[in-house]
């Protein structure tokens, strides 16, 4: 019996880890609009902030949005993009009525959108991949109290449970000397 418990919390060790690794490297893999993005893709929350403007999701939802190359985008398509509202991003969609430049400095006009947004503000197009609540779970985990309570708390109580296991081991050995 002690050694199926040992085995099986073994496994819980190596799954907390993992577990810890994937929210840490979401964590850091943010862009510089406070966004996470893996290569191409770009995780979108959908929440209270954004939820007006992206309206064909619910919230809770986690959207990918996959880049788009200039030479890509035509008039018509809906295209994502960050946008300013006081002083942070939030995440906008519009229908490109014009574009002017190239890949280096292009510009995009959107129809009712009174300025123009810079090739570096577009995230790109949605491709259909959305994924209900995943994107609540993900968002508070991603927070202070989420990150706390799931990654830095399980740690630390895995942390003393190992110092105690080699007390414990250290004193039996010396028992049986």
């Amino acid at each position: 019996m002690k050694r199926i418990l040992k085995v099986l919390f073994s496994i819980f060790e190596v799954i907390l880890i993992l577990y810890v690794i994937a929210i840490t490297t979401c964590l850091l893999c943010r862009n510089n609009y406070g966004y996470t993005q893996f290569g191409d893709y770009s995780l979108i929350i959908v929440n209270e902030d954004n939820e007006e403007d992206l309206s064909n999701f619910q919230k809770g939802d986690l959207v990918i949005i996959e880049d788009a190359d200039y030479d890509d985008v035509s008039v018509g398509d809906v295209l994502y993009y960050y946008d300013s509202v006081d002083e942070e991003y939030v995440i906008k969609t519009g229908t490109v009525s014009d574009k002017t430049g190239d890949k280096k400095q292009g510009l995009y006009y959107f129809q009712g959108v009174e300025q123009s947004i810079s090739e570096k503000r577009v995230i790109g197009t949605y491709d259909g991949m959305s994924y209900h609540t995943v994107g609540a779970v993900l968002g508070f985990l991603q927070s202070r109290i989420g990150f706390l309570l799931c990654v830095i708390l399980p740690i630390m109580v895995l942390f003393i449970y190992q110092i105690y296991s080699l007390i414990i081991m250290v004193k039996e050995d010396k028992e049986s000397e």
